[in-house]
């Protein structure tokens, strides 16, 4: 199945006789004789097992047999120092600060293709349409004839530089880019085209968050931008801290968290922006980043921090102790209650949120690590070191 296993079952009971991890990635293949099993799967390899628990073309370079946050590989990023790191269902998606954005394959790897800030924003070309004209005719009758109109194609200019990219955020084939002139460049990603150009704040925007009826956005002025999901349209602008809000969170769909450079986290009402919970001094230094799940929020800092409090009052509920530098980025495994952090010292950790303790450590990078999301198979990271590091973290 999907979760890379091959179970054998009793079949007068049901009852479950054996599993065995099989592949690193999906199994899409399976067939039996009275001597072996045999599976394929999208690692591209097919392996024949012996009832006996044997196999073949399995070797020491097999993704199964390495221990769990292993390094599966290494790739050079295109074009500059990675900035930010998202997903959609076929690909990594990978922004730099040389304004470029570049898209890996999740089951291979592979480079597959690269947008980047100066393309042109294209709206959909209007066809020639013909217009019913009368027009008199010898004998003094009017009759009609068709005029070709051709309407004229919208297209906006071409932006005069390359721009630094601050977040990436994707829904549905929508792509949304963080620039440094504090607009969000739109990219159809199945027509690989930029469609539109986002502007509200008047500042850098560092971070977006989606709800199901809006846009967010932090940005260095310390507010928080809402659009319209539907028309793009911007409606509110949320005010309230004192310097750069660096991360926001979606909470219960209409409420925000925000945190920054002020050291402080605050919850409002997306539509009236009314402040729910201030949490000030939550951090003792810069606020990177920040998670909710479910009740859970979940932050990281410059301070070496990471905290998990009670979302609903703001009540400390448990201290993550381990990184020797500031902590940048997090992602979290709901499924079994892992949270991934990255840190200024060259280092992922990983740990478990049912007893807060550390799981492992990932030291493979060279410089800061910057960002880190779960895909289906693996763990992916950004670092300054132009790399991106592919981990092991299926069992």
């Amino acid at each position: 199945s999907s979760d890379r296993k091959m179970i054998m079952w009793n079949i007068d009971n049901g009852e479950v006789l054996k599993k065995i991890k099989t592949h690193s990635k999906r199994v899409s293949a399976l067939a039996v004789n009275d001597y072996n099993i045999v599976t394929g799967s999208r690692d591209y390899k097919i392996k024949i097992w012996g009832y006996d628990d044997s196999v073949e073309a399995l070797d020491s370079e097999d993704e199964t047999v390495k221990p769990k946050y292993s390094l599966i590989k290494s790739l050079k990023v295109k074009n500059g120092i990675p900035t930010a790191l998202s997903q959609n269902e076929n690909d990594l998606i990978v922004a730099t600060e040389n304004g470029y954005i570049s898209f890996y394959n999740k089951i291979t790897h592979d480079y597959n293709k690269q947008y980047n800030t100066l393309a042109k924003i294209q709206k959909p070309r209007k066809r020639k349409k013909k217009k019913e004209v009368l027009i008199m005719g010898e004998d003094g009758d009017f009759v009609n004839e068709d005029e070709e109109l051709e309407e004229e194609s919208q297209t906006m200019g071409l932006e005069p530089k390359l721009q630094k990219i601050y977040d990436v955020e994707n829904f549905g084939n929508k792509l949304l880019c963080a620039l440094e002139d504090s607009s969000i460049k739109v990219w159809d990603m199945e027509k690989n085209k930029a469609i539109s150009l986002m502007r509200g704040d008047t500042t850098t925007v560092k971070d977006i968050k989606i709800s199901s009826m809006n846009i967010l956005t932090a940005s260095k002025k310390g507010t928080v931008g809402v659009y319209e999901i539907e028309t793009s349209n911007f409606v509110n602008l949320i005010e309230g801290h004192q310097y750069d809000v660096n991360s926001i969170a979606v909470y219960e769909d209409d409420k925000v968290v925000s945190a920054g450079e002020d050291y402080s986290i605050k919850i409002r009402d997306i539509e009236s922006g009314d402040l729910i919970l201030n949490i000030k001094e939550a951090h003792e230094d810069i606020i990177t980043k920040i998670i909710v799940f479910e009740n859970l929020l979940i932050s990281a800092s410059l301070d070496k921090t990471i905290k998990v409090r009670d979302i609903r009052d703001g009540k400390l509920i448990s201290i993550l102790y381990g990184h020797k530098s500031g902590v940048t980025s997090l992602a979290f495994d709901e499924d079994d209650m892992t949270l991934i952090s990255t840190s200024e010292d060259k280092t992922l950790k990983a740990w478990s949120l049912k007893d807060f303790s550390l799981i492992a450590t990932m030291d493979r990078h060279k410089s800061g690590v910057i960002d880190v999301i779960i895909t289906d198979d693996y763990l992916v990271s950004i670092a300054k070191d132009k790399t991106i590091k592919v981990w092991k973290y299926y069992e």
